[in-house]
C-alpha cells in the first residue's frame, strides 16, 4: 500500500516512498456505526465458516472465495476476530506487517458481502484497513463498519464517510471512516457467477477536523495539505491535518 490517490472527481494522486498502496477520497456521511456489537474474540483461522443473513444461512462460496483471494494475495492470516449481532455474522482477518508487501499491517472483512440480502446489480464489497503499527482493537469497529449497509439497508461505496459514536479504538480521538478505492492493483474485484461481483474498498481513519476541512474546501485541498505535510495516514499515533 504505498500511494495515495483519488477518485476522478477529486484530486490527484500523492505519491512518495513508504506510502501505504491505498487512496482516500471523502464525502458524506448519514447514520453513524452502531454500537452494542459484541466485543471480538481473536481466534486461530477456522477450516470451516458459516454465514448469517436476514436469518438465513447463505452459502458458502462467497464467503469462502472472499478469504481464498484474500490468501492467495497475503497468504494465510496471522489472527480472525468473529462477531454476532442479531441475525447477522462477519469475521475481521488480521496479516502482519511482516507477513505480506503491503507495508502494514492488514484488518479485512468476510461478511460485509454475504450480509445483503438483495445486493443492488449484484454489487457487493468488503473492506481493507492498513495500519502501522497495529491496533488489534480497531477490530470491533471494522466489523460495524462491514454491516454498516445492512443495518442502514443503503450502501457505501468510494467516497463515504461513516462516523462511529466512540472512537475507532481505544484511546484515540478518531471517530470515523473513510471509504476509499484502492488502486487498481491492490486487489482486483471478485467476479462470482450470477453477476454477482465483490470490490474491496479501503476503510481509512480521519479525524474529525479532516473530515470537516474537506466536506468545507473539497478533497483536492485535504490531499494537497496532507501531501505538503506528509501526512502518514496509516499511522495510528498521528496527529490531525489539519
Amino acid at each position: 500500500m504505498r500511494q495515495l490517490r483519488a477518485s476522478k472527481s477529486d484530486a490527484e494522486a500523492i505519491s512518495g516512498q513508504n506510502r501505504p498502496r491505498m487512496m482516500c477520497s471523502i464525502d458524506s456521511a448519514r447514520n453513524g456505526l452502531r454500537s452494542g456489537i459484541i466485543p471480538e474474540h481473536w481466534r486461530r483461522p477456522a477450516t470451516s465458516r458459516r454465514w448469517v443473513s436476514r436469518g438465513t444461512f447463505l452459502p458458502l462460496s462467497i464467503a469462502d472465495a472472499v478469504e481464498d483471494l484474500y490468501v492467495a494475495h497475503w497468504g494465510n492470516p496471522s489472527r480472525r476476530a468473529h462477531f454476532e449481532e442479531e441475525q447477522f455474522a462477519i469475521d475481521v482477518l488480521k496479516w502482519d506487517e511482516a507477513t505480506t508487501a503491503e507495508g502494514v499491517t492488514l484488518y479485512a472483512t468476510v461478511g460485509s458481502s454475504t450480509s445483503i440480502a438483495e445486493p443492488a446489480g449484484g454489487h457487493l464489497v468488503e473492506f481493507v484497513l492498513g495500519l502501522l503499527p497495529s491496533r488489534d482493537e480497531v477490530a470491533t469497529s471494522l466489523a460495524g463498519l462491514g454491516l454498516y449497509a445492512a443495518h442502514n439497508e443503503t450502501t457505501l461505496d468510494h467516497g463515504h464517510t461513516v462516523p462511529a459514536d466512540g472512537p475507532l479504538w481505544p484511546g484515540t480521538m478518531i471517530h470515523t471512516f473513510l471509504v476509499a478505492r484502492p488502486l487498481p492493483d491492490f486487489l482486483p474485484p471478485l467476479v462470482l457467477p450470477e453477476r454477482v461481483h465483490v470490490e474491496f474498498l479501503q476503510a481509512i481513519p480521519i479525524f474529525d477536523s479532516e473530515r470537516a476541512y474537506k466536506s468545507e474546501r473539497g478533497t483536492e485541498a485535504l490531499l494537497s495539505l496532507w501531501e505538503s505535510q506528509q501526512v502518514r495516514f496509516w499511522d495510528p499515533d498521528r496527529a490531525p491535518v489539519p
